[in-house]
């Protein structure tokens, strides 16, 4: 609509944006597109709130853990939202959570925390579910008292 002397049809609006986008993703990816990786692209880093954005770099590198390539997009089962902003493809939000509940068995449901069981970054549980999460891999929830105690790795008995 904005060219200057030339009607454009819409053949020939697909033909520039195609050539376009074949355009950036060899300067994001290179020549070879045996070697183009969406994960490359499309990477997903666990931001901790609020300090993981204080732009305090070493701050950040303490609490946050990425960026890892990661799979999903809006309009899917494995659902993340992000950007297409000026070649970024970058993650910008994810589910925290998922969880297939059994209805029929509730022992048989499993979930996935984003990140980890820890909220403190020194502990060894503070990521270690993020590869699963990039996998979409699930862990079974403990319903009863004896999942609970075969799946326990510590116990912490508080007493008054």
């Amino acid at each position: 609509i904005n060219s200057k002397d030339k009607v454009e049809t819409r053949d020939d609006i697909l033909t520039r944006s195609f050539k376009e986008g074949y355009a950036a993703t060899v300067a994001a990816l290179g020549p070879d597109r045996s070697l183009w990786k969406w994960g490359a692209l499309h990477t997903a880093t666990f931001v901790s709130s609020p300090l993981g954005a204080s732009g305090i770099g070493p701050l950040e590198s303490l609490v946050n853990r990425g960026p890892y390539p990661a799979g999903g997009t809006t309009d899917a089962i494995n659902s993340v939202r992000w950007l297409v902003n000026k070649g970024n493809f970058t993650v910008q939000t994810i589910p925290s959570m998922r969880m297939i509940v059994d209805l029929g068995d509730l022992s048989k449901s499993v979930c996935m925390n984003a990140t980890g069981q820890s909220g403190n970054p020194a502990s060894p549980w503070y990521g270690d579910m993020i590869r699963s999460w990039l996998n979409v891999t699930y862990h079974p929830m403990l319903w009863n008292r004896d999942q609970v105690n075969a799946g326990a790795a510590h116990k912490l008995l508080l007493t008054p």
